[in-house]
């Protein structure tokens, strides 16, 4: 269980460590949400349109750990012996979209 546990971790440090073109803490929110605040302090006052992108990157990051966290507290109350299987249908839909993500981007050579 522990081994099946390290897998997912660590598929999940090397696969979602990027939002757009903005590298993102996936293991630790703080960093992200000073990094978000502060590009949302420039967006809105140095009128920095990438700053607004990039808070907005930020944000995705953000949005999915408090979804994780919500989606996997539920699942652990409601079916505690089928969480990594839970584990499993969220990565191969992510996944999925990314690499749909990916294959649509036209790729510089």
């Amino acid at each position: 269980m522990l081994f099946t546990l390290g897998l997912f971790s660590g598929y999940e440090l090397t696969v979602f460590n990027k939002i757009g073109g903005t590298s993102v803490n996936n293991a630790i929110m703080t960093g992200n949400l000073k990094n978000f605040s502060n590009n949302v302090y420039e967006a809105l006052f140095s009128r920095d349109h990438a700053a607004l992108i990039k808070a907005g990157q930020f944000l995705s990051g953000i949005r999915m750990f408090i979804l994780g966290i919500l989606f996997s507290t539920y699942a652990l109350k409601a079916n505690g012996t089928n969480v990594f299987l839970c584990a499993l249908v969220i990565n191969i839909i992510l996944l999925i979209i990314v690499t749909i993500i990916k294959e649509k981007k036209p790729q510089q050579d």
